[in-house]
């Protein structure tokens, strides 16, 4: 019964969807409706129905899935009010007061350069930590699981080498844009295709899949906001990418253990541990579910255990990780995503990885149910706030389109990081970017002009 209730909500949204009135074939509310279902309305439909076993394959290490009814309420309850705060007339009115000032292009595009350069040098002050950047990849399977592999001080420029996600949407405004000069657009798009591979690296050496994923579903976003079709031959071969990369993405890294034995090595490397995993059998929809269902478990989880409320703190905890441990040596609070594993897999020694909350268990473990009412209208608002800013500049400027692809991603995201660490790491390239770009193209954030109505940021 409890799974059929999912269901509905799916039919819910896809009703809300074709319904609303929206700004282009896509908008904040659609990718947000597109993640809701994969992090709490599919897994929770599969894991209650328990289809061919699905609810053991889908939990980490086979765990139990308690099916708690607070669970379900408390999915349908964070979406209404969810939708409420987006369709709030505040969130709509404060945004479509703001206003970007008409760039003068050349700066934004050597702005791009910079970030490009910034993130270049990053990549390698990184990589110099771990004895270089090819040694870096090649052990960045045991970096990320943080299994004793020295390194350096410097290790907090990761989150600069990011940067060259934020150049390549920028520079990809211009070079494919309306460039007279066609000497100016072969370089502009050299530059173009240089950052995509100076991102590529990047991307690899997080030893994540999520950032790859994004960067390149965000030019499938921009396709569509230009005018495209939303499922076409031309869009086939980025969902296929996204796909086998959710699926093999951890054999991906452990194969550049052998990137020093050149690229054959690496080949065998990728066969090797494909053909090891125990779980690799035929395709099987539960096994590439299992990389969304961690919200849901993990909500189910908060309502399954007794604890304090964290009354939101892990916000400050979240810019305290900015901090380098090595340079000031100080130890830094357990996060809420640490003891959110702790609970899962019902252990109390030291841990591997970490397994995100997701914003609805986020909300719970800060403050039950006033605080899931509290995340969720925020959430919802913040997402109207920043659509309404950016679709009122968007004729303006040219490049405003991909920050406006960047940004919907970026709101999208914190659905399935809840924890504010997690998700201000992962995108600090983004916020430190953005607000250096506005500054840059609007010096009267600097320099307010008198009789003005709007605020100009």
């Amino acid at each position: 019964m409890v799974a059929v209730t999912y269901v509905g909500l799916l039919g819910f949204m896809l009703f809300i969807e074709i319904i609303r009135k929206k700004t282009g074939k896509l908008d904040f509310l659609s990718l947000g409706h597109f993640m809701f279902s994969l992090s709490y309305a599919i897994p929770g439909f599969l894991l209650e129905a328990n289809l061919g076993n699905s609810s053991y394959e889908m939990t980490l290490n086979g765990l139990n899935y308690t099916s708690n009814i607070q669970t379900i309420f408390a999915v349908f309850t964070g979406y209404l009010v969810l939708l409420i705060g987006f369709y709030t007339k505040s969130a709509i009115s404060c945004g479509k007061k703001v206003t970007f000032k008409k760039s003068n292009n050349k700066y934004v595009l050597w702005y791009s350069f910079l970030l490009l350069i910034i993130s270049s040098l990053a990549i390698y002050i990184y990589g110099a930590q771990y004895g270089g950047v090819l040694n870096a990849m090649a052990n960045i399977t045991l970096i990320r699981s943080n299994a004793g592999v020295d390194s350096g001080p410097l290790v907090f420029v990761k989150h600069f080498m990011y940067c060259s996600l934020f150049a390549s949407y920028l520079l990809a405004s211009f070079a494919f844009g309306e460039i007279k000069s066609k000497p100016f657009k072969i370089f502009l798009r050299v530059g173009f295709f240089s950052s995509v591979i100076v991102a590529f690296i990047a991307s690899t050496l997080s030893g994540g899949r999520a950032i790859l994923i994004y960067y390149f579903f965000g030019f499938y976003l921009i396709y569509v906001l230009k005018g495209g079709k939303t499922f076409t031959w031309k869009t086939i071969p980025i969902f296929g990418f996204g796909a086998l990369f959710l699926l093999y993405g951890k054999e991906f890294f452990w194969s550049l253990s052998a990137i020093d034995s050149g690229f054959d090595a690496v080949v065998d490397k990728f066969i090797e541990a494909k053909n090891s995993d125990s779980s690799d059998e035929e395709f099987s929809i539960y096994k590439l579910m299992a990389n969304f269902a961690f919200p849901i478990q993990s909500l189910d989880t908060a309502f399954d255990q007794y604890y304090s409320f964290r009354f939101f703190v892990d916000w400050i905890y979240g810019f305290l990780s900015f901090i380098p441990e090595k340079i000031f040596n100080i130890n830094k609070p357990e996060t809420i995503s640490i003891i959110n594993t702790r609970y899962i897999l019902s252990t109390k020694g030291s841990l591997s990885y970490e397994i995100p909350t997701g914003f609805l268990a986020f909300a719970v473990y800060s403050l039950s149910w006033p605080g899931l009412l509290i995340v969720s209208y925020c959430y919802g608002w913040i997402g109207r706030y920043l659509q309404s800013i950016l679709i009122k500049n968007m004729a303006e400027n040219p490049w405003i389109i991909y920050l406006y692809a960047l940004t919907m991603q970026v709101w999208v995201d914190y659905q399935q990081s809840g924890d504010p660490r997690v998700f201000l790491v992962a995108n600090f390239w983004y916020i430190m970017s953005t607000l250096a770009l506005l500054i840059l193209v609007n010096q009267e954030l600097l320099i307010p002009k008198r009789k003005r109505k709007s605020h100009v940021y």
